[in-house]
């Protein structure tokens, strides 16, 4: 565009200055000529005017006028003071018509030189017609002569004129492409460079072979460039660090201007508040609400301030949220705000306070009832040995039951230690399990149950710490006898997979409230709380099943209906090793 303006503007400069030079000449010449036409034709009509008024007759004043355009070669007409031609040189009088409208001849009437130069159907040609008035007598006297030489000449010299305007305006053509060319070509350079820099490349340099403004405008250019392209660099570098620490840190980090706009997000805060498309630019309260009066304190006191914040998605989720003023270069404040994931630690804190709660009170019933029966035995007839007897008993099952529940703290201890390097072999699945059914075969008697074991194949392989699957399995076991009726059933299957190991554990028990299904793995939880105390259950087997099974990478599922029964779908890969 610009160099289409520069062409445009310097042909329009050439085409005035050519048309300026060559039309004006003309003009001037025509002009002298006029003028020289017309001061002959004044001082002709003087000495015709001086003639007649000397010798007037009117009756001679036509063949006067006939002697005077064979001498002067004019055309001569008189008109008397009404305009009517009383003579005439090259016309018949009597077919002229009244000349009174005529312009030059109507200042001559008035008294004054009239003058007027238009085209005569008469000649068929431009004249030029001058008039006097007769002093003396009344009327006035015209010559006339014809131009058409002179337009002819005009004519002749403006083809000349314009054949060298065309030439001219060729060459000029010529020129102006040359001159815009080479004034723009710097100029797209420039355009060029700083739209690649805009682009990211800073490589590009501006080269020209010409001296002058040019030429420093392209030394500073270069200069510019080089400068740029280093703070760029160094700018880079700092916002790569920048974003690697940001990107490392886990906690949520937002820093926002003094009308509380986000200016920077990491994207943990955006994992932590699922943000998907760009917040920057945006209000804070597009993100979290409710700490306007956390973020005047900040913005406006300058005080660094701090709050919970509670989300209730699908997930409770609890934030820490830390807010400190910034004090930006410019005078301006900002304020940078720290959001802390602590949902874990809550989490585990009530974990911890619920445990310690769960085993102050597993252990005080058993302690309280062996201490009682203790502090009976010293004060009752030790001759009594039936009493005694019971007594003994009582604390006999009560040390069970604390020996029990400690060996489960034990276990579900060791299991949750990531400290904890089991010994991984390779073990037949189905000698495991078979062991297992002897095992609980004398608790399943007492309640005349029958226990039916099946396997897919009579030698099943896998790999893992044969301990661990064994106490899964009686703990499985053990529930499912536990809290089947009288006569019920009791089904394990084993079945071998392309890379795993399917196994089965279902009774014919009372079931379990589908309410209670989502927590039957949490420790300490229990369904009926005083039928598991009174069945002996410390209510952290089926937590240690969850625990061994996940060490292993493994998973488990149940399916219960009450007064129906429950079963448990395990499935635990062959190999562990490599993940162990």
């Amino acid at each position: 565009m610009m160099r289409k303006n520069i062409f445009i503007t310097y042909i329009v400069l050439i085409i005035i200055c050519i048309v300026i030079s060559g039309l004006i000449p003309l003009k001037i010449t025509r002009s002298n000529y006029l003028n020289m036409i017309e001061e002959r034709l004044s001082n002709d009509a003087l000495m015709i005017r001086d003639h007649i008024l000397d010798t007037y007759d009117e009756d001679e004043l036509d063949s006067f006028a006939k002697n005077f355009r064979s001498e002067f070669n004019v055309r001569v007409t008189i008109v008397d003071d009404k305009g009517r031609v009383m003579a005439d040189s090259d016309a018949d009088i009597k077919n002229l018509p009244n000349h009174s409208q005529r312009p030059e001849i109507k200042k001559a009437l008035q008294g004054e030189l009239g003058k007027a130069i238009r085209h005569s159907s008469t000649f068929n040609a431009d004249m030029m017609y001058v008039a006097l008035p007769l002093h003396d007598r009344a009327g006035a006297i015209r010559l006339a002569m014809s131009i058409d030489y002179i337009n002819k000449y005009i004519y002749r010299q403006s083809r000349g004129v314009s054949l060298a305007l065309v030439l001219a305006l060729l060459i000029a053509l010529s020129q102006a492409n040359v001159f815009s060319r080479k004034v723009t070509k710097p100029i797209y350079d420039i355009t060029g460079l700083a739209e690649q820099m805009a682009d990211g490349n800073f490589e590009g340099r501006m080269e020209t072979d010409t001296k002058g403004e040019i030429q420093v405008l392209a030394s500073s250019f270069n200069l510019m460039a080089d400068q740029l392209d280093a703070y760029i660099q160094k700018l880079n570098d700092s916002n790569i660090k920048m974003q690697a620490v940001l990107t490392s840190i886990t906690d949520g980090i937002i820093a926002i201007d003094e009308n509380k706009s986000i200016i920077l997000i990491n994207q943990a805060a955006q994992d932590m508040f699922k943000i998907t498309d760009h917040v920057e630019g945006r209000h804070i309260d597009c993100i979290i609400d409710d700490i306007d009066n956390a973020l005047d304190d900040c913005l406006y006191r300058g005080i660094e301030t701090s709050k919970e914040l509670i989300i209730q998605d699908f997930y409770k989720k609890i934030y820490n949220i830390n807010i400190s003023p910034i004090d930006q270069s410019d005078g301006h404040t900002g304020a940078l705000i720290l959001i802390q994931d602590i949902t874990d630690l809550r989490r585990l804190e009530q974990m911890r306070t619920d445990f310690i709660a769960n085993v102050s009170h597993e252990l005080k019933t058993p302690v309280t009832s062996i201490k009682g029966f203790v502090e009976t035995l010293q004060h009752i007839d030790i001759e009594d040995r039936e009493t005694v007897k019971k007594f003994l008993q009582i604390i006999d099952v009560e040390a069970d039951r604390l020996s029990r529940f400690t060996d489960d703290i034990l276990s579900l201890s060791e299991l949750e230690s990531k400290d904890r390097r089991p010994t991984i072999e390779s073990i037949d699945i189905v000698e495991v399990i078979g062991e297992v059914v002897l095992i609980m075969h004398t608790q399943s008697a007492k309640k005349n149950i029958d226990i039916h074991f099946e396997y897919s194949n009579p030698a099943i392989w896998m790999e893992g710490n044969r301990d661990d699957i064994k106490r899964m399995i009686i703990n499985l076991m053990d529930n499912a006898i536990k809290y089947t009726p009288e006569g019920g059933q009791v089904y394990v299957s084993v079945e071998s997979m392309y890379d795993s190991v399917s196994i089965r554990i279902r009774d014919t028990g009372i079931g379990i409230p589908k309410e209670h299904i989502p927590r039957i793995f949490e420790r300490f939880y229990r369904v009926d709380k005083s039928r598991s105390r009174k069945m002996g259950g410390t209510g952290l087997g089926l937590a240690i099943v969850k625990h061994t099974i996940s060490s292993m990478n493994g998973t488990i599922n149940l399916r219960s209906e009450e007064g129906i029964g429950t079963e448990f779908f395990i499935s635990l890969p062959k190999y562990l090793s490599s993940k162990l």
